[in-house]
């Protein structure tokens, strides 16, 4: 064989090779054209699909919720993808292909600004050295025992001569859920009372002395945290936390619970466990009609059973324990919530839990057990509550300040008008909650919402997006046709 004449057979191929460049080259960008068709049209199918099924639980969990506006809003959000489908599967030459680059590129675009982090700066609440409040000025106590002749009730208007008149026309309304008031019902305001009178035998003999201890039980602070807070979440808390015992947060007298009205409180603990329950989103979704005090009631008298519990857990390790419960507080349970990790302060004033928002209800422990600081959580409600403005809107008895945040007693807060609002709730019979109920934190505990808030607390930067998209699919205002349960409909008389 001609090694010469073999040489010659590639590169005469090669030359023909060459000769046909531009015929290859066309070829190879009709291939990387047709792989980006390809990738662009398979992230057409993933990205469309995705959007079908997301926009369809979110309408069907909004017809769940039976909120028909929302839904209604969200259904729009089949187009898009429905848009998309039809250019796959009958292609539109150029103008297919332009469409469906901005939808997935504008997806994307999307995707990653919310999943931007932009965390929310840490703004202290306390500023200042915190005087301790007297529980006897506190408007929700102030009505429980004075009574008019009395030497407490002359001592108290005299030192306070600018509540006496507002007092006055408050105290002729009728009480809350008694006859008169506007949501009294002879049959469905018993559930109320009978609620309550469970949690009186609860409240008593909480100052009474531990008795003789026991050789205490060595635990650890985290141990001991760990294992209150287990159990607590097992008797059907959903949310606690442990805190050292700020003393700004202890009353300074006695105003309302059992003891001499008026008496200097002394609590010698330095530790503290926060309770919250959760409250049936049914039930408070017909405020400020009765089954929200109905609701408040039932929630109280669990609370207090589990803070009994706990308290009676921490005496029997040989530890002093004292449970702070409805109509027998020493300490205010929202500002320690907040220390134990539970949630923030809101613009009406009320605890805001990440999961719940204020849909919750609240006990404290105090005890001289060493316990595991909890830590504090910080989601966004100071910038949400300074823009959202829903409850202020919709309190009927404009008690929520739609002003900044005021230094009042060292605390950096919204103060709202307590008298104004507790003149409502005997007017109207109920502990009122529309504020809880229009709240965007208050939906119900779902993937939908808990997403939505998952994203608020990574990206500040989509507070005010989330504010105008929850006022489109929700409303300004609340819907005033309360969906009764069944068994709490109003009696026919």
């Amino acid at each position: 064989m001609n090694v010469t004449g073999f040489g010659f057979v590639p590169i005469r191929f090669m030359d023909k090779i060459i000769a046909y460049r531009p015929l290859c080259v066309y070829v190879k960008c009709i291939i990387r054209i047709w792989r980006i068709i390809v990738l662009l049209a398979t992230a057409g199918w993933i990205v469309s699909s995705i959007q079908f099924a997301a926009t369809g639980y979110a309408v069907l969990q909004s017809v769940i919720e039976k909120e028909n506006r929302a839904a209604g809003w969200f259904a729009l959000g089949f187009l898009p993808p429905a848009l998309i489908w039809i250019i796959l599967l009958f292609p539109l030459q150029d103008f297919g292909n332009t469409i469906l680059l901005i939808y997935v590129g504008s997806s994307l675009l999307l995707l990653v600004v919310l999943l931007l982090p932009v965390p929310f700066r840490r703004d202290p609440i306390i500023r200042s050295p915190v005087k301790r409040i007297d529980e006897r000025d506190a408007v929700f106590h102030r009505f429980y025992r004075l009574t008019k002749g009395t030497p407490e009730w002359n001592a108290f208007y005299q030192d306070h001569p600018e509540l006496k008149t507002a007092d006055e026309k408050i105290r002729t309304l009728p009480q809350l859920q008694e006859p008169g008031s506007r949501s009294f019902d002879p049959v469905t305001s018993q559930f109320t009372h009978a609620a309550f009178d469970m949690v009186e035998p609860l409240a008593k003999h909480l100052d009474e002395p531990d008795g003789p201890r026991a050789n205490p039980v060595e635990i650890g602070p985290e141990e001991a945290a760990a294992r209150l807070c287990g159990f607590a979440r097992h008797l059907g808390a959903v949310s606690v936390g442990t805190t050292k015992l700020n003393p700004a947060w202890i009353y300074s007298h006695v105003g309302r619970g059992p003891g001499t009205w008026g008496s200097p409180i002394a609590l010698n603990h330095q530790w503290a466990i926060a309770i919250a329950v959760k409250m049936d989103h049914g039930m408070m979704h017909c405020a400020p009609e009765n089954t929200v005090i109905t609701e408040s009631a039932v929630k109280y008298a669990q609370a207090a059973l589990i803070a009994r519990i706990l308290e009676r857990t921490v005496k029997r390790w040989g530890h002093s324990a004292r449970a702070h419960i409805d109509s027998n507080y020493r300490v205010m349970c929202i500002p320690i919530a907040v220390d134990a990790g539970l949630g923030e302060i809101g613009r009406h004033g009320l605890l805001m839990t990440p999961g719940y928002g204020s849909m919750v209800r609240l006990a404290v422990v105090t005890t001289d057990l060493v316990l595991a600081q909890s830590d504090t959580v910080k989601f966004g409600v100071e910038c949400f509550c300074a823009s959202c403005m829903k409850c202020v809107r919709n309190c009927p008895s404009h008690a929520i300040s739609n002003l900044d945040r005021q230094l009042v007693n060292g605390v950096k807060k919204w103060q709202i008008d307590r008298e104004s609002c507790y003149r409502f709730w005997r007017h109207q019979g109920t502990d009122c909650g529309l504020c809880i109920r229009v709240c965007p934190y208050s939906h119900p505990d779902n993937p939908l919402h808990r997403t939505v808030r998952w994203l608020l607390k990574k990206n500040r930067l989509l507070v005010r997006p989330a504010i105008a998209f929850e006022n489109i699919l929700y409303g300004k205002h609340v819907n005033n046709r309360p969906d009764w349960p069944a068994w709490h409909a109003p009696s026919i008389d």
